[in-house]
This record gives structure tokens, C-alpha cells and sequence, in this order.
């Protein structure tokens, strides 16, 4: 062990590292998973008009949960990363890891991949309609945080021109 400390850098190296890897699961936000428990109702309602043939229901309603667990922290990790320059100055989230400049962009598209691999994954695993909807929800946070529609932000290309669609322009 003494070796593996020495050979990355000491023991204020396994600090860093440590703390790297806090601050990407920080910016997937597994504190907002609670928040997915309000799909179940959705998914035993499909469940039961569609039932699984060789699973038990329980079993792929948690993989369901797990899978949009996964989903919506790719759409954080893109968002936090994304949002990080504006949210310097923002009273609350200045002290988030993307704002504080503490995130590498190499591991923060990894972290995404991953995610968003492992989500649509479990949701397979759950069946092809349960897949769509998934990747339905990766595109969505895409859109709403990706340049150059970057639906988020108001004076996005594609929000001004609904504006002035909006107005008559």
C-alpha cells in the first residue's frame, strides 16, 4: 500500500485524487435521484400492460430505476460542466466544482459516456420501448444544454428565433 501512495504521489496525492473524484460525483447528482422514485407509477402501469416474460416485475422496475438514475446524471454531468463559466459568479453555485474550474473536460466526457452507455444499458435490459425513451431523455438534455440550440439559455440561436415567432417578427 505504502508503494501505491509513494508511486502516486504521496499521500497528498491520494488527497487530490480522492478529491478529483468527489467532484465528479458531485456534478452527476446522485442527491437528485429521490426525484426518480416518480417514474414507478409510469413504469408499473407499463409493466402491467406489457408484463416481462422471464423476469419478475420488481426486479425490472429496479433496473428501470437504476437506468433513469444513470440517464438524468449524464444530463447533469453535461449540464454542471456546461453551466460551470456562469455559475462563477452565481451566489449559490459558485462553489461547485465546475464553477471553481476543478474539473478536467476529458474526464467530465468520459463520465458522460459512461453514464449515458451504462443507462441505455440498463434500460435494454428493461425492454426496446423503456430503450427509446431513455435515449429520449439523453437527447433531450443534449438540446437543452449543448450549443448551438442550447434550449437553456435564452439568447440561444433557436430560443430567439421562437421569440420572434412568438412576438409576429
Amino acid at each position: 500500500m505504502n508503494r501505491i501512495v509513494r508511486e502516486i504521489g504521496g499521500s497528498d496525492g491520494v488527497v487530490a485524487a480522492a478529491s478529483r473524484v468527489r467532484n465528479h460525483i458531485r456534478i452527476a447528482r446522485p442527491d437528485h435521484w429521490i426525484k426518480n422514485v416518480f417514474m414507478i407509477p409510469g413504469a408499473a402501469v407499463a409493466l402491467v400492460v406489457a408484463p416481462p416474460v422471464r423476469s419478475s416485475v420488481l426486479a425490472v422496475a429496479a433496473m428501470a430505476l437504476v437506468s433513469v438514475c444513470l440517464t438524468t446524471s449524464a444530463n447533469y454531468t453535461i449540464n454542471e460542466y456546461l453551466d460551470g463559466p456562469s455559475d462563477r459568479f452565481h451566489p449559490v453555485k459558485g462553489d461547485r466544482p465546475a464553477a471553481l474550474g476543478l474539473l478536467d473536460p476529458r474526464l467530465v466526457m468520459l463520465q458522460y459516456i459512461l453514464l449515458a452507455a451504462s443507462g441505455l444499458g440498463a434500460a435494454y435490459l428493461v425492454n426496446r420501448l423503456f430503450l427509446f425513451a431513455c435515449i429520449a431523455l439523453l437527447v433531450m438534455g443534449l438540446i437543452y444544454n449543448v450549443p448551438p440550440l442550447r434550449l437553456k439559455c435564452p439568447s440561444g440561436r433557436f430560443t430567439s428565433h421562437l421569440s420572434r415567432l412568438r412576438d409576429g417578427a
